[in-house]
């Protein structure tokens, strides 16, 4: 599982799953002190664990 910001970085690694998100650089599961948004990451992520297909990367958001 990963999550991260660069699609083709995480299918060249072939990841189990992954999530891609649109934050900017070091707050890959959201802004400082924005703690909803990073819940709403975590949960995303946790999700895709039980819901993806092997191999499968889901943009958040």
């Amino acid at each position: 599982m990963a999550v991260g910001r660069s699609k083709g970085i995480m299918a060249r690694v072939k990841y189990p799953r992954a999530l891609a998100v649109r934050f900017e650089r070091g707050e890959t599961i959201g802004p400082p002190k924005d703690h909803p948004a990073q819940r709403r990451v975590v949960k995303a992520a946790l999700d895709l664990l039980v819901t993806a297909a092997p191999g499968e990367i889901r943009n958040f958001g």
